[in-house]
């Protein structure tokens, strides 16, 4: 099969991008001819270029005539549509969160979506035109390039804070136990390390902390992995909770529990070396690229070919691609503002720190400036009654002798 994977940005890496190129990987490895359209790129374009991928840099060198069309994002749907009305398209769904992540409801545009959770097809099957054909699958990592690297110890001596968003007042209420606790910090992501080798960073470490696409990264490398991030988390994974937290994407929405500082330090208690070797064998039952791969390919094959409707498809993904750098741009925005107010804060309590540093230093010298004028008194009083008694000893002793 001729297949084109469609997102519209390939510019940074994020979950979304890494299931991309691993499911273009896995979908080479089964004899496909892959090529990735793409309408943002950088870094990670470049990268999959890197590992052999076809990312054409212009549309017009995409496929002629697929024989299947799976995209990720509103807009590159809605591009596709128009492209190659008479293609089999197929659309993966991620988040519950992000419109622009939902497919679209304009009959005829998708044939049928893939949801990467319960939680996401809970939302696709209350959309307004939700698709006649929702597909339930699982996400998918790469089992060797994501694999155990040495066995990890007996107790926590090293976390890994993975992903893209943790930050603030929780990312310090994290790093704040950790450390209390004697463990030792290391965060990958944009609030961290840049790195486009996490398995690297993965194997230094005996816990992985995060949400999403990188726990189940971490447990496929053998590591103990905890569901922890900006929106919140559920804890542990184990065989005992796996169910529960796929079914919610591994986002911290699996239980009404709240992890605070005191749960989380409870949990670090219950770490156990043994949950490194469960995660592993989770991983390879439930999250093989190489069986979402097939199941991606087993689709296609059944889908017919979906009637755009007459609409000027590419100019509605035009516009939601600007809607879309608007909402980001006004999250990137809102975040400078929130780091700047942090800032601002950490500042104005210095200074305070600073009023009252000088404030308890100025008591302290009046304190013994008073307490040096206090001894200078009685060293002069003290001199003063030596001097008379001097003076007054001639006397004294012709008193003596008269009497």
């Amino acid at each position: 099969m001729q297949i084109v994977l469609a997102t519209h940005s390939l510019a940074s890496f994020g979950g979304s991008e890494s299931y991309l190129l691993t499911v273009a990987e896995h979908l080479e490895r089964l004899g496909h001819s892959v090529a990735i359209a793409a309408a943002a790129q950088g870094e990670a374009a470049e990268r999959a270029r890197d590992r052999g991928l076809s990312v054409p840099e212009r549309p017009e060198r995409l496929p002629e005539g697929p024989d299947a069309v799976i995209a990720q994002d509103h807009p590159s749907a809605l591009a596709m549509a128009e492209r190659y009305p008479a293609a089999p398209r197929l659309f993966v769904c991620h988040s519950a969160l992000l419109d622009v992540g939902q497919p679209p409801a304009i009959g005829g545009v998708i044939g049928a979506a893939v949801a990467m959770s319960e939680r996401v097809a809970t939302r696709i099957r209350a959309l307004a035109g939700a698709p006649a054909e929702i597909h339930r699958l699982r996400q998918p990592i790469d089992l060797d390039r994501f694999a155990p690297r040495g066995e990890i110890a007996a107790r926590p001596r090293r976390a890994l804070l993975l992903g893209n968003y943790l930050r603030g007042a929780r990312r310090e209420a994290v790093m704040g136990t950790l450390a209390e606790a004697g463990i030792e910090v290391d965060q990958a992501g944009r609030h961290g390390t840049a790195t486009h080798e996490p398995e690297v960073a993965i194997a230094a470490a005996d816990m992985v902390i995060g949400y999403g696409r990188s726990v189940l990264e971490g447990m496929a490398c053998g590591r103990a992995a905890y569901v922890l991030d900006y929106n919140g988390g559920d804890g542990w994974v184990t065989p005992e909770t796996w169910a529960a937290h796929e079914a919610r994407a591994f986002a911290g929405r699996a239980t009404d529990d709240v992890v605070d500082a005191r749960r989380l330090r409870t949990d670090l208690d219950r770490y156990d070396p043994a949950m490194g070797t469960a995660n592993r064998d989770l991983a390879v039952l439930h999250h093989d690229a190489r069986d979402h791969a097939r199941a991606l390919v087993e689709i296609g094959r059944g889908l017919g070919a979906a009637n755009p409707p007459p609409a000027p498809l590419a100019e509605l993904a035009r516009l939601v691609r600007i809607a879309w750098r608007a909402e980001g741009r006004a999250a990137d925005l809102a975040r400078q503002l929130d780091e700047a107010r942090l800032a601002q804060d950490a500042q104005i309590a210095e200074r305070w720190t600073r009023i009252h540093g000088a404030e308890a230093q100025t008591a302290a010298s009046a304190a013994a400036a008073a307490d040096a004028r206090e001894e200078t008194a009685d060293l002069r009083g003290q001199r003063r009654v030596r001097l008379a008694n001097r003076l007054a000893a001639p006397f004294d002793r012709r008193r003596a002798r008269r009497d």
